[in-house]
């Protein structure tokens, strides 16, 4: 448990060096909150659609700070 703790921790920490706002909700509904993407759509009020670019886009935003 504690291993888990520690690894959303991270993961908390490295989506919050996302600059933009909309991004990092889609990371944090997601990986956070674990909503399926059409529950993340519906919180960023866009398209499915919309949403799986823009977590493309997230996803490059992050890589970053990801550790090695």
């Amino acid at each position: 448990i504690v291993y888990l703790m520690s690894l959303d921790r991270k993961t908390k920490e490295v989506i919050n060096k996302v600059d933009s706002p909309t991004l990092r909700t889609i990371l944090i509904e997601r990986y956070i909150n674990r909503l399926s993407w059409n529950k993340v759509a519906e919180a960023v009020h866009y398209e499915r659609r919309w949403v799986m670019e823009l977590h493309r886009q997230a996803l490059d935003a992050v890589v970053p700070f990801v550790p090695d």
